[in-house]
């Protein structure tokens, strides 16, 4: 840890949660398959696994995406109107 800079520390921290969700995904089918009979174990990767957290991550993706742009808008907004009256 001492020899690798917090910067790439970091980073690989965060490519590494990024892979986690989508690796949860495909770990579920088999747990889901070894507890549960297949076509209800499906059904339920499909419905709850697949679906609630793909639907999920995609939602909550786009309000980060949302509230980032507002950010800047109110950012570049007040800049201007600065610039006007400066």
């Amino acid at each position: 840890d001492d020899n690798v800079p917090a910067r790439m520390r970091h980073a690989i921290s965060a490519e590494s949660g990024a892979n986690d969700g989508l690796a949860l995904l495909l770990v579920m089918l088999p747990v889901a398959l070894l507890t549960r009979p297949a076509p209800e174990a499906i059904h339920h990767w499909l419905l709850d696994t697949l679906l609630q957290h793909l639907i999920g991550g995609i939602v909550v993706g786009l309000a980060i995406v949302v509230v980032i742009l507002a950010v800047i808008a109110v950012k570049l907004i007040g800049d201007a109107i600065s610039g006007l009256s400066g």
